[in-house]
């Protein structure tokens, strides 16, 4: 997943640097720090594999000098990143989870827009996902919104994407 990530921000990073410089802007806002973190996490991911083979080296060799096979459990001794390996069906739910709220945030904006996606993602995000109370959800999502408003429609005079449904019925209903 994070390499996918990695991929679709420097594809964003690499179409926004042929735009004019006011278009690129919000792009490279948004891509270049997403790169630095996928980054980051690629390298933070690379450490813990190298762990987990370490682990598993040291285990195959006690095997080979005892002559067979150690059939005890080490759960308890081993730290819990070599517990969970990148492979495990709980680090796959994750990750098929994770890849539902991105492509769930990105269908929202695309159907209806910027500034009607944001506080419900982050609703459903902090309830399902963080657990949090519903005060805190609506709270957070009610000032993340507020943020965004007056950062972009206000201050950057940034005109976010008003969704191809929303747009569709604002023109029937206005003309």
């Amino acid at each position: 997943m994070t390499v996918v990530m990695l991929a679709v921000f420097i594809a964003m990073v690499g179409i926004a640097s042929q735009y004019p410089p006011d278009a690129r802007f919000m792009p490279f806002v948004a891509g270049i720090p997403a790169i630095a973190l996928c980054l980051l996490q690629l390298y933070l991911d690379l450490r813990r594999s190298r762990r987990v083979r370490e682990h598993e080296t040291a285990r195959q060799k006690l095997s080979r000098i005892t002559g067979g096979r150690i059939d005890f459990d080490m759960a308890r001794e081993r730290p819990a990143a070599v517990r969970s390996t990148p492979h495990s069906s709980a680090t796959v739910r994750r990750e098929l989870a994770l890849w539902g709220y991105f492509l769930g945030l990105v269908g929202g904006v695309l159907l209806f827009g910027f500034m009607a996606t944001i506080p419900v993602f982050v609703v459903v995000f902090l309830r399902q996902w963080a657990k949090t109370s519903w005060s805190f959800a609506l709270g957070l999502a009610v000032a993340a919104s507020t943020v965004l408003y007056l950062v972009f429609i206000l201050g950057l005079k940034v005109g976010p994407h008003p969704g191809f449904v929303t747009g569709f019925i604002l023109e029937r209903l206005f003309g």
